[in-house]
């Protein structure tokens, strides 16, 4: 029996990243998945126990509480998707890290987490990284540990050939929180986008207005499903993310072979050196979002991949080996 602690994993890329795990397993042993009743799963899974946590309660249950749904099911493993884990060896414990600012944060909640990683996890822990970025940067902080680096795949909406004719086109920018800092929302902010007279609204899913440019149509939080229709109804993803482990959105829309443009922070551009992207991905430097932008709007059509081996390579998802 394996464990599957998805607690926090209420929305967004986590939420995801545990979906796609669920639909992809297939070890002989049953999965037990305890998370929030917004996660949509398959029916290969043993029992969704649905229990939803946030803040404290998500540290607390992840290293104390979930030891009783081990004890209770035998589990022989308990897969956590929240960044920390079981404090007591009970069983086999792995760990999916997908928070960077764990390792930098300066906040009490942050440096309690690397406290418990240090103390009770690096030395029989096993930690699933998304890129090896991620993995280096762990182990920058905090020494060698026993790890995989796992791609997570994307979920593809359905293939979308581009319409090449449009007289105005549109754009997504795929942030739920414009408010998080290493989301760099102001930089979109401040762009004048009355420059772009082809590019008719930027839809943003956002709850959060930021009503100080016109061309912004903020949309509220979406469904995956919605963000799916969205993707095939933009032209264009912009992301200008500072620190992401993946940002699975920017493969997601890549994978309609239409243009991303993307911020070269150092997430992506390690990614690039791992992986070869395909051409409709995009990265652009801080002071020349205007000018490749102009471009791919000049030429449109020439900024497509459809080539569907690149776009297959994105898509595939690799997860641990449960032995």
């Amino acid at each position: 029996m394996i464990v599957v602690n998805a607690t926090s994993c209420k929305l967004g890329g986590a939420k995801q990243i545990v979906e796609r795990f669920v639909d992809d397993y297939d070890f002989p042993e049953e999965l037990i998945v305890i998370g929030p009743a917004s996660l949509k799963l398959s029916e290969n899974i043993y029992k969704h126990i649905k229990i939803e946590t946030q803040g404290i309660m998500t540290m607390l249950f992840s290293i104390i509480f979930v030891g009783w749904f081990v004890i209770k099911f035998k589990a022989r493993i308990v897969f956590s998707f929240s960044n920390i884990n079981l404090i007591i060896p009970l069983c086999q414990r792995v760990t999916y890290f997908h928070q960077l600012k764990i390792l930098t944060a300066k906040n009490i909640r942050f440096k309690t987490f690397r406290f418990i990683i240090r103390r009770f996890l690096i030395p029989s822990n096993i930690f699933i990284f998304q890129t090896s970025y991620v993995k280096k940067n762990f182990i920058h902080t905090f020494g060698k540990c026993k790890s995989e680096v796992c791609w997570p795949g994307v979920h593809l909406p359905p293939k979308s050939l581009p319409i090449l004719n449009k007289e105005k086109l549109s754009a997504i920018i795929p942030y739920a929180y414009i408010d998080l800092p290493q989301k760099n929302f102001q930089f979109f902010s401040k762009i004048n986008w009355k420059h772009f007279t082809k590019l008719d609204r930027v839809f943003i899913p956002s709850e959060i207005h930021h009503n100080e440019n016109s061309v912004f149509e903020f949309i509220g939080n979406l469904s995956r499903e919605q963000m799916n229709e969205l993707y095939l109804k933009g032209d264009l993803l912009f992301v200008s993310s500072l620190e992401e482990t993946v940002c699975l959105p920017i493969f997601e829309f890549a994978s309609t072979g239409k243009p991303v443009l993307v911020l070269a922070a150092p997430y992506i551009v390690e990614i690039a050196k791992e992986m070869k992207l395909p051409k409709n991905i995009i990265l652009f430097n801080q002071d020349k979002f205007e000018e490749v932008l102009t471009k791919v709007l000049l030429d449109y059509s020439s900024y497509f991949e459809q080539n569907e081996v690149q776009i297959k390579s994105m898509q595939i998802s690799h997860w641990p080996c449960f032995r």
